[in-house]
């Protein structure tokens, strides 16, 4: 609850310097990351509750669909904003973003949510991350794990970051480029989740994300390779 309160605040914000018209760039750096210190708090918690949701057997199916509905997302989000912003204004995807979040709120509110009271003492915010630090050092699979995971994200968000200049210097275009690029990224990743249930019967999880990394790779370079060959032109 606190992250979507926190959530909404920023968008409370963004909407009203937006609609006075004081939203410099500064500022909008500022909120944006204050934005993301708020989904960066959020993401885990969301992915933590999910076993408390459904049982052991339906956890993968779970996740998968949880990772496509935040795909989904991608595709509905720039459409909704961009039918917004031409009909009505910025400021007001901004003040849909606080409704929505605060809905969200109110939904978790309402969660009876049974926590399993434990024999053992509190344990602190810095103790737990310590004690998480030395389970990694002490766990090799662990360690590789969080490396793969690592570089993998290093990749992927930078081509996340990159995408409004490419889509403004690769393919010249506008809004509506980036918009159709973002849908694009979702919707590749709605399909790809859909077929994971059927992929998992045939490969196991090694092979699954050595063949997710591979895509991932042919797809950033291809497009970087995109202007060279003139495909912008087919945009």
């Amino acid at each position: 609850m606190i992250t979507q309160i926190w959530l909404a605040g920023v968008a409370a914000l963004l909407c009203f310097f937006t609609f006075v018209g004081s939203l410099s760039a500064e500022l909008l750096l500022v909120l944006t990351f204050m934005n993301g210190i708020g989904l960066a708090m959020r993401w885990p918690v969301f992915a933590a509750i999910i076993p408390d949701l459904v049982n052991r057997e339906q956890l993968p199916a779970a996740l998968a669909l949880n990772g496509m509905a935040m795909n989904a997302s991608r595709i509905i989000g720039p459409l909704v904003a961009g039918a917004l912003i031409a009909s009505a204004g910025t400021e007001y995807v901004f003040a849909l973003n606080m409704v929505l979040s605060l809905a969200i709120t109110v939904i978790i509110m309402q969660w009876k949510y049974q926590a399993d009271v434990s024999t053992l003492p509190g344990e602190r915010f810095l103790g737990a991350i310590r004690v998480g630090i030395q389970y990694v050092k002490s766990s090799s699979r662990m360690r590789a794990v969080l490396i793969r995971i690592f570089l993998f994200f290093v990749q992927s968000s930078a081509l996340m970051a990159l995408l409004p200049i490419i889509a403004k210097e690769h393919f010249s275009g506008d809004a509506g480029t980036f918009t159709l690029l973002l849908s694009s990224l979702g919707f590749g990743a709605v399909i790809s989740g859909a077929q994971l249930p059927w992929l998992r019967l045939r490969f196991d999880r090694n092979q699954l994300v050595f063949m997710g990394q591979v895509i991932l790779s042919a797809s950033a370079i291809g497009v970087v390779l995109a202007p060279i060959y003139g495909l912008q032109h087919h945009l």
